[in-house]
């Protein structure tokens, strides 16, 4: 009965009429489950204050059903129920699964025949639909390509790229974005593959498709390559550099050297890229020069990658393993450490915080005592036991009770990493008996 009236005056006042208008309009989308369907059902009908809720959800599974076929179906029953119209939608939804999976299963069968479009079927997203409605991939994001208003299933780039699989030409034309060395055994003849494999993080298409959100995400630096202005990715997960062949072309440079590195893409061993060859070139950024170690690849519409030992190189990235002290900038300070801001405020880390007043718990007018059952303390822990109990006494966090009590809570006791224990209780039956009280906690702007 408490909880009752607790959730009816915490809970926000309903409108039935708007309830109901959101519950008439609940229709099965396309591709939905019949079971998601049903919930959806289930949860907005309890808001409604119908009577004969069963009813209801009833007939909004008839008037909402997506399937016109199912739906027809259903009107024929002359005494329907929610169990039946529930088990006849599922057994329908079952049945089409499973026949589509023979389908495509006796598909195979005829490899060498031809095969033709199918009649209707949305070449943005793979389904048959009326084409006067909006297709579902609309304003979606394909999870192939990144690319937007289709699917997965019909992207083209995926099928193209599966259509290339082991092809050695078109896997030398694979974008390269990031690079990580392979630890590898030497080979047989006592060479250390290290030297000559490399792993590919990520392989990656820059184009017009979510070139906007790649331009936000990604570390950009021109820098002047024997006078020659290129515009390089910084990649510090990349042990080498890389540099497309148009690039080296653009320069005028023909000072490309034989190269046994090998790029391996990242999770698949079976892509490799055989670079055209290796070239150092003079770099320089911000006024700073340094002779760079580049690998060549024939790829097209391939950024130039910068990788970690060319950054250090240029001085654009910093490694920083320790941290300055803290400085003052007039009546501000700037802590740089935890030490700092120990020394500056001593006094918040030294102690026990403490309430100023003493505080008072009101229990409920029918809040019943529990005695809880008494936990055994293990013969290893007793001694630390009492001691961290008289520590604690003595520093009056706690204070020794001989009278009874109306409430017994168990002790939990928890060691921690350095041999210390931690003391709590566990007073699950008091909490259930406190009267909350309800306060709106203030906001940082109130705070300042």
């Amino acid at each position: 009965m408490i909880m009752l009236k607790f959730s009816d005056y915490c809970s926000p006042k309903t409108n039935e009429i708007f309830e109901r208008y959101k519950f008439n309009s609940i229709y099965q989308k396309e591709g939905q489950a019949f079971d998601s369907f049903l919930t959806d059902l289930r949860k907005a009908v309890k808001t409604t204050g119908y009577k004969e809720q069963n009813e209801m959800i009833r007939d909004r599974i008839v008037m909402g059903i997506h399937d016109k076929t199912t739906q027809e179906r259903l009107l024929r029953e002359s005494k329907l129920t929610l169990t039946k119209a529930i088990e006849f939608c599922r057994t329908v939804e079952v049945s089409k699964q499973q026949s589509k999976t023979l389908q495509e299963g006796g598909a195979d069968v005829h490899l060498d025949a031809v095969k033709h479009k199918k009649p209707n079927m949305c070449k943005y997203c793979g389904y048959k639909h009326d084409f006067k409605k909006k297709c579902p991939a609309f304003g979606k994001t394909c999870a192939s390509c990144q690319g937007r208003n289709h699917f997965a299933s019909v992207c083209k780039s995926r099928t193209k790229n599966h259509n290339n699989k082991g092809d050695e030409g078109s896997s030398r034309k694979k974008k390269v974005d990031e690079l990580q060395k392979q630890n590898d055994e030497p080979d047989k003849d006592g060479t250390d593959a290290d030297s000559s494999e490399f792993y590919v993080d990520s392989v990656k298409s820059i184009g017009a498709v979510g070139a906007n959100v790649r331009e936000q995400t990604v570390w950009k630096k021109k820098l002047i390559v024997e006078d020659k202005e290129i515009e390089f990715k910084l990649d510090t997960g990349a042990e080498v550099s890389i540099l497309p062949a148009y690039a080296v072309k653009s320069c005028n440079l023909s000072r490309i050297k034989p190269t046994d590195v090998t790029l391996v893409a990242y999770g698949s061993e079976k892509f490799k890229i055989k670079p055209v060859g290796e070239i150092s070139l003079t770099c320089r950024c911000n006024g700073r020069n340094a002779i760079i170690n580049f690998i060549v690849v024939d790829c097209k519409n391939q950024v130039p990658l910068l990788g970690l030992t060319g950054c250090i190189a240029l001085k654009l990235i910093k490694r920083i393993d320790n941290l300055v002290k803290n400085i003052v900038h007039g009546s501000k300070t700037i802590f740089r450490s935890l030490e700092d801001i120990k020394l500056m405020y001593p006094q918040v880390f030294e102690g026990l915080g403490r309430f100023p007043n003493e505080y008072h718990i009101s229990l409920k007018e029918d809040a019943v005592p529990h005695i809880s059952a008494i936990r055994r303390v293990p013969q290893t822990l007793r001694e630390k036991l009492k001691t961290k109990l008289d520590q604690m006494c003595e520093l009056g966090v706690i204070r020794k009770v001989d009278k009874p009590t109306a409430f017994l809570h168990p002790l939990v006791i928890v060691e921690k990493p350095n041999g210390d224990l931690r003391l709590c209780l566990d007073p699950k039956s008091l909490n259930e008996s406190i009267k909350r009280e309800h306060f709106l906690i203030p906001s940082l702007e109130e705070i300042t």
